[in-house]
Protein backbone atom coordinates (compact mmCIF):
# COMPACT_ATOMS: atom_id res chain seq x y z
CA UNK A 1 0.00 0.00 0.00
CA UNK A 2 0.95 3.65 -0.41
CA UNK A 3 2.59 4.91 2.78
CA UNK A 4 2.11 8.47 3.97
CA UNK A 5 4.09 10.13 6.73
CA UNK A 6 2.67 13.46 7.86
CA UNK A 7 5.36 15.59 9.50
CA UNK A 8 4.62 18.81 11.33
CA UNK A 9 7.38 21.38 10.87
CA UNK A 10 9.85 21.73 13.72
CA UNK A 11 9.57 24.56 16.26
CA UNK A 12 9.68 27.97 14.62
CA UNK A 13 10.60 31.32 16.09
CA UNK A 14 6.87 32.15 15.87
CA UNK A 15 6.04 29.03 17.91
CA UNK A 16 8.66 30.02 20.46
CA UNK A 17 7.13 33.50 20.73
CA UNK A 18 3.58 32.05 20.82
CA UNK A 19 2.56 33.93 17.65
CA UNK A 20 -0.39 33.08 15.43
CA UNK A 21 1.76 32.48 12.38
CA UNK A 22 -0.73 31.79 9.61
CA UNK A 23 1.03 32.44 6.30
CA UNK A 24 3.75 34.47 8.03
CA UNK A 25 7.34 33.59 7.20
CA UNK A 26 8.93 32.46 10.45
CA UNK A 27 12.12 30.43 10.30
CA UNK A 28 13.06 27.60 12.62
CA UNK A 29 14.36 28.32 16.09
CA UNK A 30 17.62 26.72 17.20
CA UNK A 31 15.57 24.13 19.05
CA UNK A 32 13.50 23.55 15.89
CA UNK A 33 16.66 22.88 13.89
CA UNK A 34 17.69 20.38 16.57
CA UNK A 35 14.24 18.73 16.38
CA UNK A 36 14.50 18.37 12.59
CA UNK A 37 17.99 16.86 12.92
CA UNK A 38 16.72 14.34 15.49
CA UNK A 39 13.76 13.44 13.29
CA UNK A 40 16.09 12.85 10.34
CA UNK A 41 18.22 10.54 12.49
CA UNK A 42 15.14 8.62 13.68
CA UNK A 43 13.79 8.22 10.14
CA UNK A 44 17.19 7.04 8.92
CA UNK A 45 17.38 4.54 11.77
CA UNK A 46 13.97 3.19 10.73
CA UNK A 47 14.95 3.24 7.03
CA UNK A 48 11.87 5.36 6.29
CA UNK A 49 13.11 6.52 2.88
CA UNK A 50 10.64 8.58 0.85
CA UNK A 51 10.03 8.21 -2.85
CA UNK A 52 8.36 11.64 -2.91
CA UNK A 53 8.30 14.62 -0.59
CA UNK A 54 5.68 17.35 -0.43
CA UNK A 55 6.13 20.42 1.73
CA UNK A 56 4.37 23.62 2.57
CA UNK A 57 6.39 26.43 0.98
CA UNK A 58 6.26 28.49 4.20
CA UNK A 59 9.73 29.01 5.62
CA UNK A 60 9.32 26.90 8.79
CA UNK A 61 8.15 23.85 6.81
CA UNK A 62 10.64 24.39 3.97
CA UNK A 63 13.54 24.59 6.43
CA UNK A 64 12.37 21.38 8.12
CA UNK A 65 12.22 19.72 4.69
CA UNK A 66 15.71 20.94 3.77
CA UNK A 67 17.21 19.56 7.00
CA UNK A 68 15.51 16.19 6.51
CA UNK A 69 16.54 15.94 2.86
CA UNK A 70 20.14 16.94 3.60
CA UNK A 71 20.44 13.95 5.93
CA UNK A 72 18.79 11.55 3.52
CA UNK A 73 20.77 12.59 0.47
CA UNK A 74 24.06 12.11 2.34
CA UNK A 75 23.07 8.90 4.12
CA UNK A 76 24.08 5.36 3.27
CA UNK A 77 21.50 3.33 1.43
CA UNK A 78 19.21 1.35 3.74
CA UNK A 79 20.27 -2.27 4.18
CA UNK A 80 17.18 -3.47 2.31
CA UNK A 81 18.60 -1.71 -0.76
CA UNK A 82 22.36 -1.98 -0.17
CA UNK A 83 22.15 -5.76 0.39
CA UNK A 84 21.02 -6.10 -3.22
CA UNK A 85 24.08 -4.31 -4.60
CA UNK A 86 27.35 -6.29 -4.90
CA UNK A 87 29.88 -5.10 -2.33
CA UNK A 88 27.58 -2.50 -0.81
CA UNK A 89 27.05 -4.50 2.39
CA UNK A 90 30.81 -4.40 3.09
CA UNK A 91 31.05 -0.61 3.12
CA UNK A 92 28.50 2.15 3.64
CA UNK A 93 27.52 3.62 0.31
CA UNK A 94 26.09 7.13 0.12
CA UNK A 95 22.98 7.47 -1.96
CA UNK A 96 23.96 8.05 -5.57
CA UNK A 97 23.09 11.21 -7.46
CA UNK A 98 20.67 9.27 -9.64
CA UNK A 99 18.95 7.81 -6.55
CA UNK A 100 18.84 11.26 -4.94
CA UNK A 101 17.23 12.70 -8.07
CA UNK A 102 14.45 10.12 -7.76
CA UNK A 103 13.36 11.66 -4.45
CA UNK A 104 11.29 14.56 -5.67
CA UNK A 105 10.47 17.51 -3.42
CA UNK A 106 7.43 19.53 -4.37
CA UNK A 107 6.28 22.64 -2.54
CA UNK A 108 2.49 22.70 -2.44
CA UNK A 109 0.44 25.77 -1.52
CA UNK A 110 -2.37 23.48 -0.40
CA UNK A 111 -0.18 22.48 2.57
CA UNK A 112 0.16 26.00 3.95
CA UNK A 113 -1.03 26.79 7.46
CA UNK A 114 -4.54 28.17 7.92
CA UNK A 115 -4.51 31.81 6.80
CA UNK A 116 -5.58 33.64 9.95
CA UNK A 117 -6.16 37.13 8.56
CA UNK A 118 -5.73 40.11 10.88
CA UNK A 119 -4.29 37.88 13.61
CA UNK A 120 -1.29 36.83 11.52
CA UNK A 121 1.95 37.33 13.42
CA UNK A 122 0.27 38.46 16.63
CA UNK A 123 0.38 36.85 20.05
CA UNK A 124 -3.00 36.42 21.73
CA UNK A 125 -2.13 39.30 24.10
CA UNK A 126 -1.37 41.54 21.10
CA UNK A 127 -4.60 40.48 19.40
CA UNK A 128 -6.57 41.33 22.55
CA UNK A 129 -4.90 44.73 22.64
CA UNK A 130 -5.64 45.50 18.95
CA UNK A 131 -9.03 43.74 18.63
CA UNK A 132 -10.54 43.52 22.14
CA UNK A 133 -14.19 43.13 21.04
CA UNK A 134 -13.40 40.39 18.54
CA UNK A 135 -11.22 38.50 21.03
CA UNK A 136 -13.90 38.71 23.72
CA UNK A 137 -16.47 37.39 21.25
CA UNK A 138 -14.14 34.53 20.24
CA UNK A 139 -13.54 33.57 23.87
CA UNK A 140 -17.29 33.59 24.64
CA UNK A 141 -18.63 31.91 21.49
CA UNK A 142 -19.16 28.15 21.37
CA UNK A 143 -19.19 28.26 17.55
CA UNK A 144 -16.72 29.30 14.87
CA UNK A 145 -16.42 33.03 14.23
CA UNK A 146 -14.80 34.10 10.98
CA UNK A 147 -11.73 36.27 11.54
CA UNK A 148 -11.59 39.30 9.21
CA UNK A 149 -9.36 38.69 6.17
CA UNK A 150 -8.88 35.05 7.21
CA UNK A 151 -9.48 31.99 5.11
CA UNK A 152 -12.88 30.36 5.60
CA UNK A 153 -13.05 26.87 7.04
CA UNK A 154 -14.59 25.66 3.78
CA UNK A 155 -11.77 27.14 1.70
CA UNK A 156 -9.22 25.45 3.98
CA UNK A 157 -11.04 22.12 3.71
CA UNK A 158 -11.25 22.48 -0.08
CA UNK A 159 -7.52 23.00 -0.51
CA UNK A 160 -6.77 20.06 1.80
CA UNK A 161 -9.11 17.86 -0.18
CA UNK A 162 -7.54 19.06 -3.44
CA UNK A 163 -4.13 17.97 -2.15
CA UNK A 164 -5.37 14.51 -1.10
CA UNK A 165 -6.99 14.02 -4.53
CA UNK A 166 -3.69 14.96 -6.19
CA UNK A 167 -1.87 12.34 -4.10
CA UNK A 168 -4.34 9.65 -5.10
CA UNK A 169 -4.15 10.59 -8.79
CA UNK A 170 -0.37 11.02 -9.02
CA UNK A 171 0.94 8.11 -6.95
CA UNK A 172 0.94 4.34 -6.93
CA UNK A 173 0.48 1.92 -4.12
CA UNK A 174 4.25 1.48 -3.78
CA UNK A 175 5.08 5.14 -3.13
CA UNK A 176 6.38 6.24 0.25
CA UNK A 177 5.47 9.88 0.74
CA UNK A 178 6.51 12.46 3.30
CA UNK A 179 4.16 15.41 3.75
CA UNK A 180 5.74 18.27 5.71
CA UNK A 181 3.08 20.70 6.81
CA UNK A 182 1.61 22.47 9.84
CA UNK A 183 -0.40 21.51 12.91
CA UNK A 184 -3.53 22.88 11.30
Amino acid sequence: PMKLLFIRHAQSIGNQEKRMQGHGEFGLSDHGKFQAERLAQALLAEAWWPSHVYSSPLKRAAETTEILMTHFLAAPLPSAVSDLIDGAADSPMPISESEAQKITVQYADELKEFQNGIFQGLTWAEAKLHYPELCNALEAAPDWIQIPEAESLQAARDRSQQFIHRLIEDHTEHDRIWIITHSW
